[in-house]
């Protein structure tokens, strides 16, 4: 497999000079093929690129920073079918569908290494099937929805972690550093817990009343904006700190996937429509002014998955991830030879 490593590793430092979020990513800037894409991550600091591969039931890692042709780092192989990833800065959590229960995988380079290969480090048994993974932004925390409940996981090192499993049954989960935020499947509430080291109790500290049954739940990395799409193809802005709704909005075609983009001036809203074929971009700097920014060019659909990264934005179909970038020079073309 080829890859364009020296544009990925280009395009990060161009963007971050010459960034503008008034400009929307037409053509992809760089691409990466192999592999059934279910699932993206992103490591916090930006160096890593986490694919999880069903064709092959193993963690892809990337290299985003890499100086050569090569930017696969390692494959490290699943138990079972990859479902979602998350990226603590030390290390990755695969929730993985064993076919009637679940499992977690945490995968780490050895021993902390940035330069080692990954491989996995631990395993938690989930009791049913998962459905996502979400970890806090300071990688302390994660949670795991299942069919029957999730899994609320203190993360101290990638081989020590403490688990608890709740049978509350969420749709998605969300966090921040101290809170997280439950999508109830059985009401239209979004649930606030605290996030208490040593604790085994899930100690509610709000409930928010929504318009309608939510889907998923996203919190931007700085913990000051939150966003719940609903199944009546709306989408709820609230503010976390605050445990309070902002406003509403429709978007077009229904929603099967959000993720914010966050810009030095202002948040992007990516929206992966109902039937993965577009994906819609939302300027919700102002909570109270949504703008409609347009859509990136996708090439080929349906998109598996969706991440974000400061200024870019990560797509994957079945066999490709193609990486858009918003710059305040124009629109970078998509020169690499895959």
């Amino acid at each position: 497999m080829r890859t364009a490593a020296w544009v990925l590793c280009a395009c990060m430092m161009l963007v971050v000079a010459t960034l503008s979020a008034q400009e929307v990513p037409g053509q992809p800037v760089a691409r990466l093929d192999a592999g059934d894409f279910r699932a993206l991550a992103v490591s916090p600091g930006g160096r890593w690129l986490m694919v999880a591969d069903a064709a092959n039931d193993q963690l892809r890692v990337y290299d985003l920073f890499a100086q050569n042709d090569e930017a696969l780092f390692a494959s490290s192989p699943l138990d079972g079918n990859p479902v979602d990833v998350a990226a603590t800065p030390d290390f990755a959590i695969v929730a993985v569908d064993l076919g009637g229960a679940g499992l977690v995988q945490v995968i780490a380079p050895a021993p902390y290494d940035p330069n080692a290969a990954y491989d996995t480090f631990n395993y938690i048994d989930l009791p049913d099937r998962p459905r996502s993974v979400a970890v806090s932004p300071d990688g302390a925390w994660s949670i795991v929805v299942s069919a029957g409940g999730y899994t609320l996981l203190e993360l101290f090192s990638a081989d020590n972690i403490n688990s608890t499993f709740f049978a509350t049954p969420v749709t998605d989960s969300a966090l921040t550093d101290d809170q997280a935020f439950l999508a109830l499947r059985n009401a239209p509430v979004l649930r606030a817990i605290a996030l208490e080291t040593g604790s085994q109790t899930a100690r509610t500290t709000a409930e928010i009343d929504l318009p309608g049954a939510p889907q998923r739940v996203i919190v931007n990395a700085g913990g000051t904006l939150g966003a719940v799409s609903l199944q009546d193809e709306r989408i709820v802005l609230f503010a976390p700190r605050a445990n309070a709704l902002i406003g509403t909005f429709s978007v077009d075609a229904g929603v099967s996937d959000i993720r914010f983009l966050s810009f030095e001036n202002g948040e992007w809203l990516v929206v992966l429509s109902a039937d993965q074929s577009t994906v819609q971009l939302y300027d919700v700097s102002d909570p109270q002014d949504i703008g409609f920014l347009g859509t990136p060019n996708l090439e080929s659909t349906p998109v598996q998955a969706i991440a974000t990264f400061n200024e870019l934005i990560f797509i994957a179909d079945r066999s490709t991830v193609r990486i858009y970038a918003a710059q305040g020079d124009g629109i970078v073309g998509d020169d690499a030879d895959d």
